[in-house]
Protein backbone atom coordinates (compact mmCIF):
# COMPACT_ATOMS: atom_id res chain seq x y z
CA UNK A 1 0.00 0.00 0.00
CA UNK A 2 1.46 3.38 -1.05
CA UNK A 3 1.84 6.41 1.36
CA UNK A 4 -0.85 7.91 -0.22
CA UNK A 5 -3.54 4.39 -0.06
CA UNK A 6 -2.48 4.63 3.81
CA UNK A 7 -3.36 8.13 4.70
CA UNK A 8 -6.70 8.08 2.74
CA UNK A 9 -7.12 4.85 4.63
CA UNK A 10 -6.45 6.75 8.07
CA UNK A 11 -8.21 10.03 6.62
CA UNK A 12 -11.24 8.09 6.05
CA UNK A 13 -11.33 6.02 9.45
CA UNK A 14 -11.07 9.28 11.41
CA UNK A 15 -14.23 10.54 9.35
CA UNK A 16 -16.18 7.35 10.24
CA UNK A 17 -14.86 7.59 14.01
CA UNK A 18 -15.66 11.70 14.14
CA UNK A 19 -19.56 11.04 12.42
CA UNK A 20 -20.14 7.93 14.79
CA UNK A 21 -18.97 10.15 17.92
CA UNK A 22 -21.58 13.14 16.44
CA UNK A 23 -24.14 9.91 16.66
CA UNK A 24 -23.33 9.47 19.76
CA UNK A 25 -23.85 12.84 21.15
CA UNK A 26 -26.99 13.44 19.65
CA UNK A 27 -28.75 10.72 20.41
CA UNK A 28 -27.35 11.09 24.00
CA UNK A 29 -28.86 14.83 23.87
CA UNK A 30 -32.25 13.39 22.16
CA UNK A 31 -32.53 10.75 24.92
CA UNK A 32 -31.81 13.58 27.54
CA UNK A 33 -34.34 15.69 25.93
CA UNK A 34 -37.08 13.47 26.16
CA UNK A 35 -36.42 12.56 29.56
CA UNK A 36 -36.22 15.89 31.10
CA UNK A 37 -39.49 16.60 28.53
CA UNK A 38 -36.92 19.43 26.64
CA UNK A 39 -39.22 18.84 23.29
CA UNK A 40 -42.61 18.53 24.83
CA UNK A 41 -45.39 21.30 23.66
CA UNK A 42 -45.98 23.51 26.29
CA UNK A 43 -49.56 24.37 26.94
CA UNK A 44 -50.10 27.35 26.78
CA UNK A 45 -52.25 29.46 29.21
CA UNK A 46 -55.60 29.61 28.58
CA UNK A 47 -57.14 32.76 27.22
CA UNK A 48 -58.81 35.11 29.88
CA UNK A 49 -62.48 34.72 29.08
CA UNK A 50 -64.13 38.27 28.13
CA UNK A 51 -65.86 40.11 31.68
CA UNK A 52 -69.49 39.44 31.41
CA UNK A 53 -71.34 42.88 33.10
CA UNK A 54 -74.19 41.92 35.08
CA UNK A 55 -77.08 43.67 33.75
CA UNK A 56 -79.56 42.43 36.12
CA UNK A 57 -81.80 44.54 38.73
CA UNK A 58 -79.60 45.47 41.55
CA UNK A 59 -80.08 46.48 45.09
CA UNK A 60 -78.77 48.48 47.65
CA UNK A 61 -78.85 48.58 51.47
CA UNK A 62 -79.90 51.93 53.63
CA UNK A 63 -76.47 52.97 53.31
CA UNK A 64 -76.20 53.75 49.41
CA UNK A 65 -74.04 50.22 49.29
CA UNK A 66 -74.20 47.61 46.27
CA UNK A 67 -75.57 44.50 47.20
CA UNK A 68 -74.62 41.64 44.72
CA UNK A 69 -75.48 37.97 44.22
CA UNK A 70 -73.10 35.95 45.19
CA UNK A 71 -71.53 37.70 48.52
CA UNK A 72 -72.53 37.95 51.65
CA UNK A 73 -73.85 40.67 53.66
CA UNK A 74 -74.69 40.95 57.15
CA UNK A 75 -78.44 42.19 57.55
CA UNK A 76 -78.87 45.62 57.17
CA UNK A 77 -82.03 47.97 58.82
CA UNK A 78 -83.34 48.52 55.41
CA UNK A 79 -82.90 47.55 51.63
CA UNK A 80 -83.88 48.61 47.99
CA UNK A 81 -84.32 46.63 45.17
CA UNK A 82 -83.52 49.33 42.24
CA UNK A 83 -83.99 48.67 38.47
CA UNK A 84 -81.24 48.98 34.94
CA UNK A 85 -82.54 50.12 31.76
CA UNK A 86 -85.30 47.57 30.96
CA UNK A 87 -85.95 43.98 32.42
CA UNK A 88 -85.71 41.58 29.54
CA UNK A 89 -88.11 38.85 29.52
CA UNK A 90 -85.11 36.02 30.70
CA UNK A 91 -83.52 38.45 33.17
CA UNK A 92 -84.08 38.22 36.83
CA UNK A 93 -83.58 40.43 39.66
CA UNK A 94 -80.70 40.38 41.76
CA UNK A 95 -80.60 37.43 44.48
CA UNK A 96 -79.26 39.16 47.64
CA UNK A 97 -77.68 36.93 50.37
CA UNK A 98 -78.34 37.83 54.27
CA UNK A 99 -76.18 36.98 57.57
CA UNK A 100 -77.96 36.88 60.86
CA UNK A 101 -75.61 38.09 63.93
CA UNK A 102 -76.40 36.00 66.88
CA UNK A 103 -75.06 37.65 70.15
CA UNK A 104 -73.38 36.28 71.93
CA UNK A 105 -71.16 34.11 69.67
CA UNK A 106 -71.70 31.52 71.96
CA UNK A 107 -75.16 31.23 72.39
CA UNK A 108 -76.45 27.43 72.50
CA UNK A 109 -79.12 28.22 69.39
CA UNK A 110 -82.19 25.93 68.89
CA UNK A 111 -83.87 27.38 65.76
CA UNK A 112 -83.07 30.69 63.75
CA UNK A 113 -85.91 31.63 61.33
CA UNK A 114 -86.30 34.47 58.22
CA UNK A 115 -89.92 34.99 57.21
CA UNK A 116 -91.13 38.03 55.07
CA UNK A 117 -94.62 40.12 55.26
CA UNK A 118 -96.27 43.29 53.91
CA UNK A 119 -95.44 46.60 56.32
CA UNK A 120 -99.11 46.82 56.13
CA UNK A 121 -101.14 44.14 54.45
CA UNK A 122 -104.21 46.34 54.32
CA UNK A 123 -102.54 48.97 52.35
CA UNK A 124 -104.98 49.63 49.48
CA UNK A 125 -101.71 48.17 47.07
CA UNK A 126 -101.11 45.44 48.91
CA UNK A 127 -104.49 44.04 50.13
CA UNK A 128 -105.43 40.81 49.11
CA UNK A 129 -101.87 40.12 47.96
CA UNK A 130 -99.59 37.72 48.66
CA UNK A 131 -95.96 38.64 49.53
CA UNK A 132 -94.67 35.54 48.31
CA UNK A 133 -95.49 36.18 44.92
CA UNK A 134 -93.06 39.40 44.78
CA UNK A 135 -90.34 38.20 47.41
CA UNK A 136 -88.67 35.34 48.92
CA UNK A 137 -86.74 34.71 51.59
CA UNK A 138 -84.73 31.25 51.74
CA UNK A 139 -82.38 29.88 54.35
CA UNK A 140 -79.37 27.88 52.95
CA UNK A 141 -80.54 25.02 55.33
CA UNK A 142 -82.70 24.68 58.30
CA UNK A 143 -81.82 26.84 61.42
CA UNK A 144 -78.98 28.63 58.86
CA UNK A 145 -77.86 31.96 59.88
CA UNK A 146 -77.66 32.80 56.21
CA UNK A 147 -80.95 33.42 53.98
CA UNK A 148 -81.68 34.50 50.61
CA UNK A 149 -83.74 37.36 49.57
CA UNK A 150 -84.95 37.26 45.66
CA UNK A 151 -87.00 39.75 44.35
CA UNK A 152 -89.79 38.34 41.72
CA UNK A 153 -90.69 41.01 40.66
CA UNK A 154 -91.92 45.33 41.57
CA UNK A 155 -94.20 45.92 44.39
CA UNK A 156 -96.01 48.72 45.95
CA UNK A 157 -96.08 48.53 49.41
CA UNK A 158 -93.10 47.45 52.02
CA UNK A 159 -91.51 44.19 52.76
CA UNK A 160 -90.36 43.54 56.58
CA UNK A 161 -87.75 40.47 57.00
CA UNK A 162 -87.91 39.23 60.40
CA UNK A 163 -85.25 36.71 61.73
CA UNK A 164 -85.72 35.13 64.68
CA UNK A 165 -83.37 33.11 66.73
CA UNK A 166 -84.41 30.77 69.71
CA UNK A 167 -82.11 29.49 72.45
CA UNK A 168 -82.24 26.04 74.05
CA UNK A 169 -83.46 27.93 76.73
CA UNK A 170 -85.94 29.79 75.22
CA UNK A 171 -84.90 32.99 75.23
CA UNK A 172 -85.29 34.76 72.10
CA UNK A 173 -84.11 38.07 70.10
CA UNK A 174 -85.24 39.00 66.58
CA UNK A 175 -84.38 42.30 64.02
CA UNK A 176 -85.80 43.18 61.01
CA UNK A 177 -84.92 44.76 57.41
CA UNK A 178 -87.58 46.72 55.63
CA UNK A 179 -87.42 45.98 52.10
CA UNK A 180 -88.33 48.75 49.11
CA UNK A 181 -88.47 48.85 45.25
CA UNK A 182 -87.34 51.71 43.46
CA UNK A 183 -89.49 53.61 41.12
CA UNK A 184 -89.36 52.40 37.57
CA UNK A 185 -91.03 54.22 34.29
CA UNK A 186 -92.74 51.40 32.52
CA UNK A 187 -94.28 53.77 29.77
CA UNK A 188 -94.30 57.33 28.42
CA UNK A 189 -96.53 59.36 25.97
CA UNK A 190 -96.03 63.01 24.83
CA UNK A 191 -99.55 64.28 23.55
CA UNK A 192 -100.45 66.88 21.60
CA UNK A 193 -104.28 67.08 21.81
CA UNK A 194 -105.12 63.29 19.98
CA UNK A 195 -101.93 62.87 18.54
CA UNK A 196 -99.87 60.96 20.66
CA UNK A 197 -95.82 59.49 20.59
CA UNK A 198 -95.75 57.02 22.83
CA UNK A 199 -93.21 53.91 23.81
CA UNK A 200 -95.78 51.49 23.18
CA UNK A 201 -95.60 52.37 19.55
CA UNK A 202 -93.09 51.13 17.07
CA UNK A 203 -94.19 54.03 14.74
CA UNK A 204 -97.21 56.83 14.58
CA UNK A 205 -98.39 59.10 11.98
CA UNK A 206 -97.87 62.60 12.13
CA UNK A 207 -101.67 64.43 10.58
CA UNK A 208 -101.23 67.55 11.79
CA UNK A 209 -99.04 70.40 10.72
CA UNK A 210 -97.34 71.19 14.15
CA UNK A 211 -96.23 68.88 17.04
CA UNK A 212 -96.58 70.92 20.15
CA UNK A 213 -95.92 68.80 23.54
CA UNK A 214 -98.38 70.21 25.90
CA UNK A 215 -98.73 67.03 28.13
CA UNK A 216 -96.42 63.86 29.25
CA UNK A 217 -98.42 60.87 30.50
CA UNK A 218 -95.99 58.43 32.48
CA UNK A 219 -97.03 55.11 33.49
CA UNK A 220 -95.01 53.69 36.61
CA UNK A 221 -94.17 49.87 37.80
CA UNK A 222 -95.62 49.25 41.52
CA UNK A 223 -92.95 51.05 43.99
CA UNK A 224 -92.34 52.12 47.31
CA UNK A 225 -89.62 54.86 46.56
CA UNK A 226 -89.99 57.57 44.37
CA UNK A 227 -87.59 58.82 41.93
CA UNK A 228 -87.20 61.66 39.45
CA UNK A 229 -86.30 61.50 36.00
CA UNK A 230 -84.82 63.54 33.57
CA UNK A 231 -85.17 63.52 29.50
CA UNK A 232 -83.87 64.19 26.48
CA UNK A 233 -85.33 63.96 22.95
CA UNK A 234 -83.27 63.52 19.59
CA UNK A 235 -84.54 63.25 16.69
CA UNK A 236 -83.34 61.96 13.30
CA UNK A 237 -83.92 61.73 9.32
CA UNK A 238 -83.98 57.57 8.09
CA UNK A 239 -81.60 55.61 6.11
CA UNK A 240 -84.93 54.78 4.25
CA UNK A 241 -85.99 58.35 3.43
CA UNK A 242 -82.59 58.89 2.60
CA UNK A 243 -82.36 56.87 -0.11
CA UNK A 244 -85.93 58.33 -1.30
CA UNK A 245 -84.31 61.03 -1.73
CA UNK A 246 -81.49 59.78 -3.49
CA UNK A 247 -83.06 58.16 -5.77
CA UNK A 248 -83.73 61.38 -7.06
CA UNK A 249 -81.41 62.25 -10.67
CA UNK A 250 -81.35 66.20 -9.30
CA UNK A 251 -79.55 65.17 -5.90
CA UNK A 252 -76.42 63.74 -5.52
CA UNK A 253 -75.04 62.14 -2.48
CA UNK A 254 -77.76 63.92 0.30
CA UNK A 255 -77.07 62.96 3.52
CA UNK A 256 -77.88 62.59 7.19
CA UNK A 257 -77.78 65.78 9.25
CA UNK A 258 -76.94 64.73 12.84
CA UNK A 259 -79.09 64.24 15.53
CA UNK A 260 -81.41 67.52 16.79
CA UNK A 261 -81.32 66.66 20.64
CA UNK A 262 -83.29 68.90 23.14
CA UNK A 263 -84.10 68.37 26.87
CA UNK A 264 -87.52 68.44 28.51
CA UNK A 265 -87.58 72.37 29.03
CA UNK A 266 -86.82 72.97 25.09
CA UNK A 267 -89.40 69.96 24.26
CA UNK A 268 -92.56 71.54 26.27
CA UNK A 269 -91.67 75.25 24.99
CA UNK A 270 -91.38 74.59 20.87
CA UNK A 271 -93.56 73.24 18.55
CA UNK A 272 -91.97 70.92 15.97
CA UNK A 273 -92.52 70.34 12.47
CA UNK A 274 -91.52 66.61 11.47
CA UNK A 275 -93.11 67.03 8.53
CA UNK A 276 -90.44 69.30 6.45
CA UNK A 277 -87.34 69.53 4.73
CA UNK A 278 -85.94 72.72 5.32
CA UNK A 279 -84.11 73.76 8.14
CA UNK A 280 -85.16 76.34 10.63
CA UNK A 281 -84.32 77.76 13.87
CA UNK A 282 -85.82 80.97 16.14
CA UNK A 283 -87.50 81.51 19.17
CA UNK A 284 -90.43 79.93 19.10
CA UNK A 285 -90.22 77.18 16.41
CA UNK A 286 -88.21 74.40 15.82
CA UNK A 287 -87.83 73.03 12.24
CA UNK A 288 -85.02 70.87 11.96
CA UNK A 289 -83.49 70.11 8.36
CA UNK A 290 -83.37 66.41 8.93
CA UNK A 291 -81.51 65.80 5.51
CA UNK A 292 -78.55 67.61 3.61
CA UNK A 293 -78.29 68.57 0.50
CA UNK A 294 -78.51 70.98 -2.77
CA UNK A 295 -80.64 74.59 -1.62
CA UNK A 296 -80.86 74.60 -5.44
CA UNK A 297 -84.43 75.36 -6.04
CA UNK A 298 -84.85 72.84 -8.80
CA UNK A 299 -83.47 70.04 -6.27
CA UNK A 300 -85.42 71.15 -3.25
CA UNK A 301 -88.53 70.50 -5.45
CA UNK A 302 -87.18 67.31 -6.78
CA UNK A 303 -86.22 65.63 -3.40
CA UNK A 304 -90.32 67.49 -2.20
CA UNK A 305 -91.71 65.44 -5.21
CA UNK A 306 -89.69 62.20 -3.85
CA UNK A 307 -90.90 62.69 0.00
CA UNK A 308 -94.24 63.79 -0.85
CA UNK A 309 -95.14 60.51 -2.43
CA UNK A 310 -93.12 58.20 0.26
CA UNK A 311 -93.80 59.86 3.75
CA UNK A 312 -96.87 57.59 4.08
CA UNK A 313 -95.05 54.34 3.17
CA UNK A 314 -91.60 55.43 4.59
CA UNK A 315 -90.51 56.90 7.93
CA UNK A 316 -89.76 60.40 7.46
CA UNK A 317 -87.99 61.06 11.00
CA UNK A 318 -86.76 58.59 14.31
CA UNK A 319 -87.97 59.87 17.58
CA UNK A 320 -86.28 58.47 20.07
CA UNK A 321 -86.38 59.78 24.24
CA UNK A 322 -83.92 58.33 26.90
CA UNK A 323 -85.11 59.10 30.57
CA UNK A 324 -82.78 58.66 33.54
CA UNK A 325 -83.46 58.38 37.34
CA UNK A 326 -80.89 58.08 40.05
CA UNK A 327 -81.72 54.11 39.76
CA UNK A 328 -83.15 53.88 36.79
CA UNK A 329 -83.23 54.55 32.64
CA UNK A 330 -85.91 53.95 30.23
CA UNK A 331 -85.58 54.81 26.33
CA UNK A 332 -87.84 54.56 23.05
CA UNK A 333 -87.25 55.26 19.65
CA UNK A 334 -90.30 55.44 17.40
CA UNK A 335 -90.73 55.76 13.42
CA UNK A 336 -92.53 58.86 12.76
CA UNK A 337 -94.65 58.84 9.29
CA UNK A 338 -96.38 62.47 7.47
CA UNK A 339 -99.82 62.31 5.90
CA UNK A 340 -99.02 63.55 2.43
CA UNK A 341 -101.88 66.11 2.53
CA UNK A 342 -99.66 67.51 5.28
CA UNK A 343 -96.11 67.27 4.29
CA UNK A 344 -95.38 71.14 3.98
CA UNK A 345 -93.39 72.99 0.59
CA UNK A 346 -92.27 76.30 1.47
CA UNK A 347 -92.66 79.05 -0.55
CA UNK A 348 -89.40 80.11 -1.74
CA UNK A 349 -90.13 82.49 -4.12
CA UNK A 350 -92.79 84.67 -6.25
CA UNK A 351 -92.00 86.21 -9.76
CA UNK A 352 -93.97 87.63 -12.55
CA UNK A 353 -94.42 86.32 -16.28
CA UNK A 354 -94.34 90.29 -17.19
CA UNK A 355 -92.45 92.90 -14.99
CA UNK A 356 -94.49 95.78 -17.45
CA UNK A 357 -97.72 95.71 -18.62
CA UNK A 358 -99.30 97.97 -21.19
CA UNK A 359 -103.33 98.13 -21.42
Amino acid sequence: MSNNELYEHKRSDTIKWILTLLAFILVGVMLAGIILGWFDKKEEPPAEEEQQTETGLSAIDDSGTELVSGTVYSMPKAMAFRSAAVLADNQSYTAVTLNANVQPELADIRTITFSAAWVNAESEWASGKNVGDYLTVTQAQANSKQATVQCLQPFGEQIKITVNATGLDDTSASAECTVDFMQRISKVTFKDGDIGISSDADSVVMDISVFKCDEILYEYYPYTVEDDFDFRVDITGTDEMLEVINESEDIVNAKLNPDYSVNETEFKQNQFYFNRLVSNDNENNRIHGFYDFDDDEDVQESAYKFVREACETTPFATFTAKFTGSHSTFSFTTDLYVVADNFIVPVKSVTLDSANIVI
